[in-house]
């Protein structure tokens, strides 16, 4: 394995023993923290190590695996970049399921996180994936029409960006919370609230850049006990602002039934994306 990477300016960046590469500058103080704290990530691997999610990643993954198999003399690129990866779940499901059903050997998994213990927990759990610390809203060190699949879940966008990466008949992936998402829990607990409109201002966003392909709604009912519950609260940005004494009403000292449900948006690449699009 190479020990550094140079990019085109000549400036050196190691890579880590786990694996991964980190392009952020250094932090200004010990009490600047970049993305999930590594206690969010620990709530989230739990989490997902339990299941609760596995029909989320299995509808992305029953919604991409036609996108991928071969197509007789076309050039397609053969990268797949997760943005806002986390701990890797989502991305090392896809690299499992997409290879294993596409059967093919040339696809090659990113992802890029914000969080350097983030790209630490995805790069130990598999060499074979290029992970990169690295900040979502500015360029993305990622050769242009490198990648025929970018997906985001629960991260923040940069639709240039995403253009950029994607080769001509690219692939965008996004997944957004439903408005009723863990409604019997927000009856209970003050969670961050989702927006309404929160899907068409996405694809508001996304307009000019990406065509909307295709929308699925999938959902699933949970029933989780005290610790589920208290690691779905703690893996989100609501470990920020649900203060700790409301985090855990006696409500829910026993077994929860949620409903959690989302929303699932296949984009393709416009072929009016690359206008203006700095290569």
């Amino acid at each position: 394995m190479r020990r550094s990477l140079v990019c085109g300016n000549g400036h050196t960046f190691d890579v880590a023993r786990e694996g991964y590469v980190n392009l952020l500058p250094a932090l200004g103080s010990s009490k600047d923290r970049h993305g999930d704290t590594p206690a969010m990530l620990q709530a989230r691997r739990s989490f997902l190590a339990q299941g609760h999610y596995r029909f989320l990643a299995d509808a992305l993954t029953d919604m991409l695996t036609g996108e991928l198999h071969p197509s007789g003399t076309e050039t397609r690129a053969t990268g797949i970049l997760d943005v806002g990866c986390g701990e890797g779940h989502y991305l090392l499901h896809l690299k499992r399921q997409l290879t294993a059903r596409s059967g093919r050997a040339d696809l090659q998994f990113f992802g890029l996180d914000l969080a350097k213990e983030a790209a630490r927990m995805t790069a130990r759990e598999d060499s074979q994936v290029g992970v990169v610390v690295g900040n979502t809203m500015v360029r993305l060190p990622f050769v242009s029409g490198s990648m025929c699949v970018v997906t985001n879940l629960f991260a923040p966008r940069n639709v240039c960006e995403f253009a950029r990466v994607l080769d001509d008949r690219g692939v965008l992936m996004l997944v957004i919370p439903a408005p009723e998402h863990l409604g019997e829990l927000r009856a209970l607990i003050p969670l961050l609230p989702i927006g309404a409109d929160k899907e068409t201002n996405v694809i508001g966003q996304l307009s000019g850049a990406f065509d909307l392909e295709a929308r699925q709604v999938v959902e699933q009912r949970l029933r989780l006990d005290h610790q589920a519950v208290g690691a779905l609260i703690n893996m989100t940005p609501n470990a920020w602002f649900v203060p700790e004494a409301q985090k855990f009403p006696l409500s829910v000292a026993g077994a929860l039934e949620v409903t959690a449900r989302f929303i699932i948006l296949r984009f393709r690449k416009s072929a009016q994306a690359d206008r203006g699009v700095p290569r």
